[in-house]
């Protein structure tokens, strides 16, 4: 047991990530948010290099717990030779699991701060998805396949359970591909 010295540690930190902080008020705060998030824009969404790099997130994946290269491929490659079935694809991964369908609203802190200014209740504005579209699209061009590669893998390891695999490949985007969620940071 940890005591007291634990709880004074983690409950703020479990209260900013169920409340996050506002951030800056006025003055110079509000100055240097505006750069971060502009600087985010241009640094990662206008990216193609940034957009690039996201592909190389195949890599990362191969490594992974026994997924390995042969099933990614296979998942990758039939992702990629029919275009009109690609959201169909997604729409099964995002059903399946609510952490796919959240991965686009989850990037780095700068990243979910700059999109928080450009979203009404919550929901990111047209214009401020388009900044990110690319990068988006790339994380999805990696993630999908290897999620599905990783889902058929724990269908397999988990005699069909169907929760403990999409666990498990939830799993494995999370620590390969990462995100801005405090738990892929952690």
């Amino acid at each position: 047991a940890a005591g007291t010295n634990a709880y004074e540690i983690l409950e703020p930190w479990l209260r900013d990530i169920a409340v996050p902080p506002e951030g800056a008020k006025g003055g110079i705060n509000k100055v240097i948010a505006m750069f971060r998030s502009n600087t985010a824009i241009v640094g990662m969404g206008l990216s193609i290099k940034t957009a690039a790099l996201n592909l190389t997130g195949y890599f990362q994946a191969f490594d992974a717990e026994d997924v390995g290269v042969s099933r990614i491929a296979k998942h990758a490659a039939k992702f990629f030779a029919n275009p009109p079935k690609m959201a169909k694809t997604q729409e099964y991964v995002f059903d399946k699991s609510p952490y796919m369908k959240n991965r686009a609203n989850t990037f780095d802190r700068d990243v979910r701060s700059s999109m928080k200014s450009m979203s009404v209740k919550g929901t990111i504005t047209p214009e401020g998805f388009s900044w990110y579209y690319l990068i988006t699209l790339t994380d999805k061009a990696v993630t999908i396949p290897t999620w599905m590669a990783a889902y058929e893998r724990g269908m397999k390891d988990f005699a069909n359970n169907e929760k403990k695999a999409i666990d498990f490949a939830d799993h494995i985007i999370r620590s390969t591909q990462g995100g801005g969620r405090d738990i892929d940071l952690s």
